[in-house]
């Protein structure tokens, strides 16, 4: 099964990556989804056709990579949500906190789930 859908990545701020500090400063969550955002677009150009691979040149576990290429599945508003919001909220939820969410189908029910998530925090 495979989802598509587009979110507007031209409101998402640029980050320098040559400063490391900078990048420290983003929230986990929202740095997890910037890089499967990354990786899918290694895939789209068809750089490379396995996330073992990914994971090879990543040096981490292919299931930490599954795991992060997984947040893609969250709907769009969340995303957006991740990548654009500044509140604590998003600085205090990790993806570790959210991945049940994005294993729901139902957009309105990850849109539950993440109001629950994000009240809580």
């Amino acid at each position: 099964m495979r989802f598509e859908f587009n979110v507007n990545l031209k409101k998402v701020r640029h980050i320098s990556f040559r400063k490391e500090s900078k990048i420290k400063k983003e929230p986990s969550l929202r740095q997890s989804l910037i890089l499967a955002y990354q990786l899918q677009q290694v895939f789209n150009k068809g750089e490379t056709k396995s996330l073992k691979q990914v994971a090879s040149w990543l040096n981490i576990s292919y299931s930490r990579i599954s795991q992060i290429m997984n947040l893609l599945f969250l709907a769009s508003s969340i995303q957006e949500e991740i990548l654009l919001c500044d509140s604590k909220t998003i600085q205090n939820l990790t993806e570790y906190g959210i991945r049940k969410i994005s294993t729901e189908i139902d957009w309105v029910k990850q849109r539950i789930s993440w109001q629950r998530s994000t009240r809580n925090n």
